[in-house]
């Protein structure tokens, strides 16, 4: 984002911007960088996330399907990627693993907590159908309980 419109040689040897290398072609001009750095886009961050593990009680021979979306708590879609979709156990299967994106801000706040819901089932039932994921000040997903068996 920004840089899209601009552009500037990397080589030494460039007549109309001189390049961001210096002429030994392995050296980074600070000074170059200090200029373009007010349309570069920002460091990237980690990525945070929650890892919900689903689990069956025991291995299948026929596939076992089951849906899951997230649903707010304390924390709401800010603080969160909303998400849903479709776990698929494939006979001999027995975990899969639901990943939630975190959305960090540099605001001091309590721990909140958004949950993660299993629904509508085929080929097997359901025991427990929630997960709760807890948001911890520094953003990053400390879980309280992502297990299920069904």
């Amino acid at each position: 984002p920004g840089a899209s419109y601009a552009y500037w040689s990397w080589n030494p040897n460039s007549g109309d911007t001189g390049g961001v290398l210096a002429d030994d072609w392995t050296t980074v001009l600070a000074s170059k960088i200090a200029m373009l750095d007010p349309i570069l886009p920002d460091a990237l961050q980690p990525v945070h996330q929650a890892l919900f593990t689903v689990t069956l009680e025991a291995a299948v021979t026929n596939s076992v399907t089951v849906n899951w979306r997230t649903t707010a708590g304390t924390a709401t879609e800010a603080d969160y990627v909303r998400a849903s979709g479709l776990l698929t156990f494939n006979p001999g299967e027995t975990s899969k693993t639901i990943a939630v994106t975190l959305i960090g801000d540099g605001d001091q706040e309590a721990s909140e907590w958004f949950k993660v819901e299993l629904y509508d089932p085929t080929g097997a039932a359901l025991g427990d159908s929630l997960g709760i994921a807890s948001i911890g000040n520094d953003d990053g997903g400390s879980l309280i309980s992502t297990d299920w068996v069904f």
